[in-house]
């Protein structure tokens, strides 16, 4: 079973997945999900075995600068391989996906965490805003997102996370998301 991050830019979804895979989750895709309803199930496609982290991310998860490899993108993010080990779990198909998480804004130090339900017109709405379809994707693809979107909002489960500016709490973050991911199936 599998859950997405999505955000906008910046949002932090790289260095939230990298805190996941250090508090026991597996990784399956970082910056792009291919996702697709097959069957009656939703499905998440693996990517390459690798994230993209800025150095205070790869420093707070405990992996070391050494073992990553230059981007040439804009920034300073580099590659991090999932296992810092070397050896990998990492999938080699699609897995059900029951959950999309959706990091919002950082707030102030101070505010709580918190993981809530969003309504399924709600879902669908921010989830498309999320996706590609507006740098993409002619209007017959944008409406096909639209309702892929709008039937995993009806029949999966949608998180809006809200946490703190606040790198120190990510572990946290982490604990919270997975806690809640488990409630799902239980």
């Amino acid at each position: 079973r599998a859950f997405a991050l999505t955000g906008e830019k910046r949002m932090g979804k790289s260095t939230t997945s990298a805190m996941l895979t250090a508090c026991g989750a597996r990784l399956v895709a970082d910056d792009i999900a291919v996702l697709n309803h097959d069957t009656g199930q939703f499905w998440v496609q693996p990517a390459y075995p690798f994230m993209r982290l800025a150095p205070p991310a790869i420093e707070l998860t405990g992996r070391s600068m050494a073992d990553t490899h230059e981007l040439l993108s804009i920034g300073n993010k580099r590659y991090v391989p999932v296992q810092p080990d070397g050896e990998s779990d990492f999938p080699i198909g699609p897995l059900p996906l029951d959950a999309i998480y959706i990091l919002s804004q950082r707030g102030t130090p101070d505010i709580d965490i918190s993981i809530n339900r969003l309504e399924p017109n709600e879902a669908a709405r921010v989830l498309n805003s999320n996706g590609y379809g507006k740098y993409m994707m002619d209007a017959a693809m944008r409406r096909q997102d639209f309702s892929f979107f709008a039937k995993f909002a009806r029949e999966k489960h949608s998180r809006a996370i809200t946490r703190p500016n606040d790198l120190s709490r990510l572990n946290e973050l982490g604990q919270m998301i997975l806690d809640d991911f488990r409630e799902i199936h239980d």
